[in-house]
């Protein structure tokens, strides 16, 4: 029997195969004898839906944050983005090239979180119809996922519209706003952002509390699986 950390190739080779069963007790024990990748290792499944996702969306998410906050500090630098001194030009383009890093990593933690949530949401889905235990883990995982796609997707297109108001801030002449008078386009492009950081912030909170929660179904559904599996006389490590 193999040890160690569940892959997740592990978790659909076994969860398919229970299902395929349709629960009966002698064909899933067949399954655990004969199955090369070894027994429903529930230990490492609890650490692989636990903690080190969780540290790893932190880190990515502080890494995104240091990111967002550098670019804004250059284009803060900047000072007119219209100048044509080699100081500013160079400035300018230290600012896009890391404003698009951060851009496309920020998009990355998101799409870490989504990536997250369909892959569990598959797992739980099968486990449940392979151990026919209740689908109250698997309802709420999938309010889970679907109360953060909109914030997620609206952080993201906030994060996108900063680029063409960067390129404004630096083409343009002042705006001229009916009853406020000239509005600098660099003003607004850098309110924009500090704006942009603040929802990217708020949402990569919401998502790792989401996570956080995911991870306790799934060391739930982990222990119904436990007691399932030792209520028939199967292994369980």
């Amino acid at each position: 029997m193999r040890t160690g950390k569940v892959s997740i190739r592990v978790i659909f080779i076994e969860v398919r195969s229970l299902y395929n069963s349709r629960g009966d007790s002698a064909a899933v024990a067949a399954h655990d004898n004969d199955n090369k990748w070894g027994r429903f290792q529930l230990a490492g499944l609890l650490r692989w839906g636990h903690r080190p996702l969780k540290r790893i969306f932190l880190a990515l998410t502080v890494v995104s944050t240091v990111l967002l906050v550098a670019a804004l500090v250059l284009g803060f630098e900047i000072g007119d983005p219209r100048s044509v001194a080699p100081a500013t030009r160079k400035l300018l383009s230290y600012h896009v090239l890391i404003s698009m890093a951060a851009l496309i990593f920020a998009a990355l933690v998101h799409a870490v979180h989504l990536i997250y949530f369909m892959g569990t949401s598959r797992w739980m889905e099968e486990a449940r119809q392979a151990y026919k235990f209740d689908s109250r883990w698997s309802e709420e995982n999938r309010r889970l996922k679907y109360r953060t796609i909109p914030v997620m997707a609206i952080c993201t297109l906030l994060l996108i519209l900063n680029v063409p108001l960067g390129a404004l801030s630096v083409d343009r002449a002042d705006w001229t706003v009916p009853g406020v008078g000239a509005v600098s386009p660099s003003r607004v492009h850098l309110l924009f952002a500090i704006f942009t950081i603040g929802v990217n912030l708020a949402v990569n909170a919401v998502e790792y509390r989401a996570i956080s929660r995911n991870s306790q179904l799934i060391t739930e559904v982990v222990g119904e699986v436990r007691r399932i599996r030792e209520a028939r006389g199967l292994p369980v490590s």
